[in-house]
């Protein structure tokens, strides 16, 4: 059986598990965002880590794949635990997702970036570098993550959220 390239993503009755990364790509106090027309708010960059793969390996491919940019990573930041009510699930409503966040180093300037990726439900994705000191006005998932764009840690930090009912 070929599992290869297959992301390590599982839905069970009601529920679904992802392991995940984010790259965190940080120029000129901006950092790189994602949104699409079907969400109205922005992401980072990332997505599943794929069977057999490591997660700096995924990573990259991510961000590749995302921006058309080689990046480099500069190191693991936060390993994020989230449990959460996901209505457009094909078979329940609880999801689960793994996330390894990945600072990535920077190129010295903030590259236009015109993505040719889609997202989880197949919608186009666009890129946007946003202000880190206007965070406020925007509306940036996960939270914690855009909070602590300030204040990025010397060592890597585990954070879990449950959100649900």
């Amino acid at each position: 059986m070929e599992l290869s390239g297959s992301d390590i993503r599982f839905f069970g009755k009601d529920t679904l598990f992802t392991y995940k990364v984010i790259g965190i790509i940080i120029e000129d106090g901006h950092f790189l965002a994602v949104t699409n027309d079907a969400i109205d708010f922005y992401h980072f960059v990332g997505g599943a880590i794929q069977f057999a793969e490591s997660s700096k390996d995924a990573v990259l491919r991510e961000v590749f794949e995302e921006t058309a940019i080689n990046y480099e990573v500069d190191r693991l930041i936060f390993i994020y635990e989230r449990v959460f009510e996901l209505e457009e699930l094909p078979t329940g409503n609880l999801a689960h997702e793994v996330s390894l966040c990945y600072l990535m180093k920077p190129k010295g300037e903030m590259i236009q970036i015109s993505s040719e990726s889609y997202g989880f439900f197949g919608d186009k994705e666009t890129l946007r570098w946003l202000p880190i000191d206007k965070l406020e006005d925007y509306r940036i998932y996960p939270k914690f993550l855009a909070d602590r764009l300030n204040n990025i840690p010397l060592y890597v930090e585990h954070i879990v959220q449950i959100d649900t009912n």
